[in-house]
């Protein structure tokens, strides 16, 4: 079976309203993954990562250190996925870049895009009137405060188990 995986750093701080917006209107989120910024997807499948290819990611993440962000505003893409805006953005920017440079068989979202947008998917599923209200809801947030410790590794199968963490990476 096709295993699909990516590198995020989760924010649980998202709380409870966002959790049952994205419950409802992210599928991902059915699936089993928490809120969460991607960092890289798709990445390797786990079972194939052997120990050199485990220290280069460990050495990729680790070259960014912890730091602070938060949740300030949203965003669209096109007119079909709701998210929220980490703030600074760069850091996560960074962290990319540093594990894509290790890894260039892995472009972010498959080489689809000119540059990574770093975001937490608040909606993706439902008409245009669903997402604006999606939209609103999380606009009229309090900014919602995180830190960016650890890089999860992420792994589904899809049509068999739900998305899972396979392995914790910590920033330098």
């Amino acid at each position: 079976m096709t295993v699909e995986s990516a590198l995020v750093v989760r924010v649980a701080s998202v709380g409870a309203v966002v959790g049952l917006v994205r419950r409802v209107l992210d599928p991902t989120a059915g699936a089993g993954m928490p809120p969460h910024v991607t960092v890289l997807y798709p990445f390797l499948d786990p079972g194939g990562l052997d120990h050199e290819r485990i220290a280069a990611l460990s050495e990729a993440i680790a070259s960014v250190p912890s730091f602070s962000f938060r949740l300030a505003g949203t965003g669209w893409f096109d007119d079909r996925v709701v998210y929220l805006r980490p703030e600074p953005a760069e850091p996560f920017r960074r962290l990319t870049a540093a594990i894509a440079g290790r890894f260039p068989e892995c472009p972010p979202y498959g080489g689809a895009f000119g540059s990574v947008v770093p975001h937490v998917t608040v909606a993706m599923r439902g008409p245009r009137s669903v997402l604006s209200c999606a939209a609103r809801i999380a606009a009229a947030l309090p900014p919602i405060e995180a830190v960016a410790e650890e890089v999860l590794l992420m792994s589904y199968e899809p049509g068999g188990r739900p998305w899972r963490a396979d392995r914790s990476f910590p920033l330098g």
